[in-house]
């Protein structure tokens, strides 16, 4: 008799089964669709455009016959360091390794704080740590310019002398010290010599164990012959 208490009030057309859906238009179904995933949609597309411009900076930009790394807790400015990329450029030591039909240098800079001596930014510290990391391993650089030759030491190990690393005051670097270290630059308020700044560096040859790949052995002994014209350090390979 309890269930029919509870079940008095129920109409017939109550306990009637619902009917199926109607099938969304193709306009509804978008809609729905846009309105559940628009955000992941978005994301998607951010991320492979990123791909995109990635692949194509790395896809079309020019293969450097030479990587020089600077590693230094200062920023210095993008004129100076193209003013000193030019100017390597028309040394005869430089050549076309590649084949492209033009000798390009790149100077990489990596801005670390080696001592701790000055603040940095933390994202630009893990930033460049990386890098330089990364250059180390595939063995793009060996030449080597900084003003902390004991505290890139400390971090990095490549620059021990029984491996035959070495390094020039910049000032005795026969290759380096007669460059033009005037820059005009709008940002720095006109012309600007930076030749004190460049006193407190030096020009340094990475060390190999000779267990490297032959593809970084070869780059080495490329940088080697360029580094004896830039210091007169003579090469160890001959």
């Amino acid at each position: 008799m309890a269930s029919a208490w509870y079940t008095r009030n129920i109409k017939p057309e109550d306990i009637q089964p619902d009917k199926p859906a109607e099938p969304m238009t193709k306009k509804q179904k978008w809609e729905n669709f846009w309105f559940y995933y628009r955000w992941h949609v978005l994301a998607g597309t951010f991320v492979i455009l990123l791909i995109v411009l990635f692949a194509y900076d790395i896809l079309t930009q020019k293969k450097p016959d030479v990587e020089i790394s600077l590693v230094t807790a200062q920023t210095l400015p993008d004129s100076l360091l193209r003013s000193i990329t030019e100017q390597l450029q028309q040394n005869p030591a430089f050549e076309d390794v590649n084949g492209d039909g033009e000798v390009l240098v790149h100077l990489n800079q990596y801005n670390i704080s080696t001592d701790g001596s000055q603040e940095t930014d933390p994202t630009m510290q893990m930033a460049g740590t990386v890098k330089l990391t990364a250059d180390i391993q595939a063995g793009l650089s060996t030449i080597f310019i900084t003003d902390n030759i004991e505290g890139v030491q400390e971090l990095t190990g490549i620059f021990s002398e029984e491996e035959g690393a070495v390094w020039v005051p910049w000032q005795q670097a026969e290759g380096m010290n007669q460059l033009d270290l005037v820059v005009d630059d709008p940002l720095l308020n006109g012309p600007t010599d930076f030749s004190d700044t460049m006193e407190d560096f030096v020009v340094a040859r990475r060390g190999y164990t000779g267990n490297e790949k032959e593809d970084v052995l070869n780059t080495a002994k490329l940088g080697d012959k360029i580094y004896e014209s830039l210091t007169g350090v003579p090469s160890r390979w001959k």
